[in-house]
């Protein structure tokens, strides 16, 4: 098995609810995208830490994980206190 660097998440292979692969409906899209780069419509609690266009060369990575695990387990909390059973994001708001 050959590292790819072009490939998303590779060599993991995650499904939305619909069964889709992630990959798939990036390649559909034209390119890897989420919902401030963490979170993607029909993948319910489904989380990205550097995902799309998180980690920028003039700003600090470190910096960009913590902000994105805490925006995460603003959500993630909800589903362990109960609240809610799923986390989604919309498409509209996604592809926005």
């Amino acid at each position: 098995m050959a590292l790819d660097l072009s490939t998303w998440l590779y060599p993991l292979k995650v499904h939305g609810k619909e069964g889709l692969l992630l990959q798939d409906v990036w390649d559909e899209r034209g390119d890897a995208e989420a919902y401030l780069g963490t979170a993607m419509d029909d993948s319910p609690s489904f989380f990205i830490i550097l995902g799309p266009n998180t980690a920028t060369s003039h700003s600090s990575v470190m910096l960009a994980i913590e902000n994105l695990i805490e925006y995460s387990l603003r959500f993630i909390q909800t589903t362990l206190s109960g609240e809610v059973e799923t986390v989604e994001v919309k498409k509209s708001a996604e592809i926005e």
